[in-house]
């Protein structure tokens, strides 16, 4: 391989890995807890909710995650206490840390 075939590949490896780590283009104010919560959130919850502003749909039947962001009464409680249920996929359950940083990103989508 020619130096300059090298240095592309390198340049082309390292957008990849910075798209990958990053979660493509973030807010400035996004950390990494919001980050790592639309990870998983676009991993597991896609199926049945739009999850992220550039989704074409989810399921008529659930809400966007933009939607419970912007209800009143959405709170980092009352969405750790919902999402520490089964709902919808009873065989499925999110751990601690990973409900963390799903609430993190929801929470990020409010007005």
């Amino acid at each position: 391989m020619r130096g300059h075939e090298r240095i592309v590949r390198l340049a082309v490896g390292a957008a990849v890995l910075a798209l990958c780590v990053g979660g493509g283009m973030a807010r400035a104010d996004e950390s990494g807890p919001v980050v790592a919560g639309k990870g998983i959130s676009q991993m597991w919850c896609v199926n049945c909710h739009v999850v992220a502003p550039t989704q074409a749909r989810g399921s008529d039947q659930t809400p966007s995650f933009a939607a419970i962001a912007a209800r009143p009464d959405t709170t980092a409680e009352k969405l750790h206490n919902f999402l520490a249920q089964p709902h919808g996929m009873p065989d499925f359950r999110l751990g601690g840390k990973d409900i963390d940083n799903v609430v993190a990103y929801i929470l990020s989508l409010k007005p």
